[in-house]
């Protein structure tokens, strides 16, 4: 029998290579032989997406991101991504993921849940996760009463819920050092039909004064009253900033279209040496 020359390398070297492949073929080698069946609860990154199969497939996305989060034993999570969509059970076990994620020092959370039921509950400890450097919420997501991500330096919503703005505010003013903000329409199917209300705070939050630095309005921006209002207090008051970049929807005609230019390009900015880009 030939001899496994890989399976004799290093934990660290096997973790890297498993860091080559999906989290689900990662898992796979633990039948390979009794060498390789911890070596993925090590991975430092973790992924889950629910694919488009059939339901049975898609149970098994669901057993086996539960189960697998339960063996894994990195002492530092460096990133989670989960992903899954409309068909997912509401008695997932969500908040023992992300504690799970939490407890092991996470710095980099993506977390989408695609479906229609309501919001659900997160683990406290979340919104005080002092590792945190990048969090990309889902709409079901964005509305928490407390928070600090001390170190959150990276911050994407998909919003789909009406006045999702004010819970947003909530989490800006509680992420000092906040350098980039991203608001992704692209799951959205109509925002413009979401109601908004914009209630301009009473204190601007710290970020603005000595860290943001990037705004992106990935998709869909539609030049409402309240999504312009949002936009120009961010660009008025955040003194740090570097560049805005802002995509309108596609299904402006070119008069509907010139005019959201010339609105966003008349807006006020506090620093002078920014970059203003449209789409």
């Amino acid at each position: 029998m030939p001899e496994d020359k890989i399976s004799k390398l290093s934990d660290d070297l096997l973790v890297q290579i498993l860091l080559l492949v999906s989290t689900k073929d990662a898992v796979a080698t633990t039948v390979l032989s009794k060498r390789w069946r911890f070596i993925w609860t090590m991975m430092p990154r973790l992924e889950y997406k629910e694919s488009n199969d059939d339901d049975k497939r898609k149970k098994i996305v669901w057993w086996f991101l539960d189960q697998s989060l339960q063996l894994h034993k990195a002492p530092v999570l460096d990133s989670l991504c989960i992903k899954l969509g409309p068909q997912c059970p509401v008695n997932v076990d969500v908040v023992k993921w992300v504690a799970k994620a939490v407890d092991r020092f996470v710095r980099k959370l993506k977390f989408k849940l695609l479906w229609s039921a309501d919001p659900i509950s997160l683990p406290k400890s979340l919104y005080t996760c002092e590792t945190l450097v990048k969090l990309n919420l889902s709409h079901k997501l964005v509305r928490c009463s407390t928070i600090n991500f001390s170190r959150l330096s990276e911050l994407i919503i998909c919003p789909d819920e009406s006045d999702w703005l004010e819970p947003l505010i909530l989490l800006l003013g509680n992420s000092p050092k906040l350098k980039k903000l991203l608001v992704d329409y692209g799951p959205t199917e109509t925002p413009e039909d979401l109601p908004l209300s914009w209630n301009e705070p009473s204190s601007v939050p710290g970020c603005f004064s000595s860290h943001l630095e990037i705004f992106e309005w990935i998709v869909k921006y539609g030049g409402r009253v309240e999504e312009k209002e949002f936009v120009t207090y961010i660009l008025a008051n955040s003194r740090c900033f570097k560049r805005a970049t802002i995509s309108l929807r596609s299904a402006f005609n070119l008069e509907e279209k010139q005019k959201v230019i010339e609105e966003l390009e008349s807006i006020p900015r506090v620093s002078k040496s920014s970059q203003l880009l449209l789409k």
